[in-house]
């Protein structure tokens, strides 16, 4: 799937896709501060994983006799460049991060209550790095969109989901407040670690809904 907006009727495509060409058209310029996180993402292009597992608490992507030593290297570093890593844990091709926060305990709490994935469009509002989108994928969801507004999270997962050959899942550089221009658009909606940030937790809950 190339892009998942042919799969929303309600969304507000057009303000979705201007959106993306100012973000892009912001990112390429070369400034420090976006080039931190955009050169890690670019120096592992050629890259991809040809085995993955998104079902056990360390999310593993790729082996590490799939890379030479010096890829190996590379992914090592880009993945040092990324820190800090809040949610995980992740295995990359044989590089081991372990996460600020062991994500999987929260997921392991979710699970019982978990609503069918199968087939559904889903959101992750403040989705950070993606561990629970990767996650949702022995579920079967057709496809699960992140919305995060930080640039270290938004191309870790980039370079992450690049390097998985994770087709179904995508992701705006948006927040919380982006999500009216969604209206109706999804099956399910996680929203993990961000209510108690918000000055008001039920309106957004109502705009959301």
């Amino acid at each position: 799937m190339s892009d998942y907006l042919d799969l929303l009727k309600n969304a507000n495509k057009d303000a979705i896709r201007a959106r993306r060409t100012d973000t892009a058209t912001r990112l390429e310029q070369p400034k420090k501060g976006f080039l931190r996180f955009r050169e890690p993402y670019e120096s592992l292009h050629h890259l991809k994983a040809q085995f993955t597992d998104f079902s056990q608490n360390v999310v593993t992507i790729g082996r590490p006799d799939e890379l030479e030593a010096t890829d190996r290297g590379l992914v090592h570093e880009a993945m040092r460049d990324f820190m800090p890593w809040r949610k995980g844990p992740f295995e990359v091709f044989g590089t081991e991060i372990d996460a600020e926060w062991q994500s999987w305990r929260k997921w392991d709490r979710l699970l019982p209550a978990l609503p069918d994935l199968n087939g559904k469009v889903v959101a992750d509002i403040g989705c950070n790095n993606g561990y629970y989108m990767f996650r949702m994928l022995p579920h079967k969801p057709r496809c699960v969109i992140g919305l995060e507004p930080f640039l270290q999270h938004y191309y870790c997962f980039k370079t992450l989901r690049h390097l998985a050959g994770a087709d179904e899942l995508f992701i705006e550089l948006m927040g919380v407040e982006d999500i009216p221009l969604f209206p109706s658009c999804f099956d399910v909606v996680f929203l993990m670690g961000i209510i108690y940030h918000r000055i008001s937790p039920v309106e957004m809950l109502r705009e959301i809904r």
